[in-house]
């Protein structure tokens, strides 16, 4: 994006951003609970009984971001919060390889937004929140999280529609992935002699 327009938010689910999975298991909306802040209340999806939780966020089309930064939202009436969620990023597929970004850290009480600035920017296709949970204090994570791109690039910007390659595979000048084989067998083909005509 122009140097002088603010950061996009890669993980605004209004522009393509998304979760690809959470563990445990949620039954409520992923884009809705863990990547829109609400103005109006706390979200309910961090209550579960497991040590940890986890979610994979994607981006635009499931293009890779060049990333300076990573923000925690939270809520007026958020109670005892997480401390921190682990973030990891991948540029390869929402199972990994993992790369750790860093610590980003619930904002202090009575605050709203806490923010993990990286060293230097940051490619990720995904990226992986780790939280540790304590199900007997009832802790809560996020109300929404921000991946904000440097300036530069975006995932926004005008590469082949409906298509996951664009600025990172363009930088490093890599090629298209092979075409995928079908599955099946390819339709069998009976030739028959045909006979001259007397």
């Amino acid at each position: 994006h122009p140097e002088d327009l603010s950061a996009v938010n890669a993980a605004d689910p209004e522009v393509g951003g998304h979760v690809v999975y959470a563990s445990p298991r949620y039954a409520g909306g992923w884009n809705e609970d863990f990547l829109h802040a609400h103005p109006t209340g706390s979200n309910g999806g961090w209550r579960t009984q497991e040590k940890q939780r986890e979610f994979v966020v994607g981006f635009h089309q499931n293009r890779a971001a060049r990333l300076q930064s990573i923000a925690w939202l939270g809520d007026r009436e958020d109670g005892a919060r997480v401390p921190h969620a682990r973030v990891e990023a991948s540029t390869e597929s929402p199972a990994g390889p993992w790369t750790e970004i860093g610590l980003l850290p619930a904002p202090p009480e009575g605050q709203l937004r806490s923010e993990l600035a990286l060293d230097e920017p940051t490619w990720a296709r995904y990226l992986r929140f780790t939280l540790p949970m304590e199900p007997d204090r009832g802790f809560i994570g996020p109300d929404g999280v921000q991946a904000l791109e440097a300036p530069g690039t975006s995932v926004l910007a005008l590469w082949e529609d409906d298509h996951p390659r664009a600025a990172f595979e363009a930088q490093l000048n890599l090629e298209p992935s092979a075409a995928v084989p079908p599955a099946a067998s390819p339709p069998r083909i009976d030739w028959y002699p045909i006979s001259p005509l007397a």
